[in-house]
């Protein structure tokens, strides 16, 4: 019989109001494709189409808990003959002849903003009770606003001007709503939460490391791709060190996205919806919740 425990991974800071919940494999792709500073303005070279993953632009700043919920189980497992001693084959009947096995699962991934919430005082049971909200698909074209496309009845001209501003504006690079379809693919068994800030401030590093500047073709941003996948790799492996050995863990490598990455109970690409509490006066988005029982069919 299984008993659900939470499992602590401590804490981060996100000093501006934006989040990113993303399977790590994906952080290159963000940061070549929707993070990059040097692509901005340059209408052939902006994303053609939605990145899976949730991006929030008014979760509440400052310290954020991390949480796994994991069930721990035994089950006993009768003995191959090939692990069975002489002294267990004249005893086939008894618990000799059958070994102990411990399963582990994580069921759940939780963040929590540590100005509305101590963690100190969490239980599985008053998680459970706080009012989630499933946030529903993102649908329409990436960049196109609320409803995914621009009025039909816009002139061209007011249209490039507009898309001019957009991207030539440093502090939002790209309407990144737009860009990600709020639903997160799960393809490494690992989902984590980044401060976006970190990860603009990672990408703007490794563009500077390879002098793209410049950048112009969908090829050298083709080779930026590949470039940084070689640099990402150490960190990628480090993730998935800590989650193998606790399940969740905080990261906060230099120069490197800061958040909190989870261990998943899936073994194949899985979809899933995430669900959140609001603050009740602002609508800021103060607790995150992703569970791993409830993939999308």
């Amino acid at each position: 019989m299984g008993n659900a425990e939470l499992v602590d991974a401590g804490c981060f800071i996100t000093q501006m109001n934006e989040l990113l919940l993303i399977d790590p494999l994906y952080i290159n792709c963000t940061m070549t494709n929707y993070c990059n500073s040097y692509i901005s303005g340059k209408e052939n070279l902006l994303p053609r189409e939605k990145l899976n993953g949730i991006y929030f632009k008014n979760a509440k700043p400052g310290l954020w808990s991390s949480f796994a919920i994991r069930e721990n189980s035994q089950a006993c497992l009768k003995k191959t003959a090939m692990q069975e001693t002489e002294t267990d084959a004249e005893n086939r009947n008894n618990n000799n002849s059958y070994n102990n096995v411990r399963n582990e699962m994580v069921l759940s991934f939780i963040c929590f903003n540590n100005t509305e919430y101590m963690h100190e005082y969490l239980t599985v049971e008053k998680v459970d009770k706080l009012k989630w909200e499933k946030l529903e698909r993102n649908e329409g074209h990436p960049g196109g606003g609320q409803t995914g496309r621009f009025n039909s009845t816009v002139n061209t001209d007011s249209k490039n001007e507009k898309m001019g501003n957009l991207h030539n504006n440093k502090n939002e690079l790209l309407p990144l709503e737009n860009y990600f379809t709020n639903v997160l693919t799960v393809e490494s068994g690992q989902v984590g939460l980044f401060c976006m800030e970190s990860i603009k401030h990672s990408a703007d590093l490794l563009f500077q490391k390879h002098g793209m500047n410049n950048i112009s073709s969908r090829e050298q941003l083709d080779n930026l791709f590949n470039q940084n996948m070689n640099d990402l790799y150490p960190w990628f492996d480090k993730i998935c060190n800590l989650t193998m050995s606790s399940s969740v863990a905080v990261i906060d490598f230099m120069d490197m996205p800061i958040g909190s990455v989870c261990l998943s109970s899936s073994d194949c690409v899985v979809n899933y919806l995430c669900e959140v509490v609001r603050d009740e006066v602002t609508d800021e988005v103060w607790a995150i919740r992703v569970n791993f029982l409830e993939p999308l069919k």
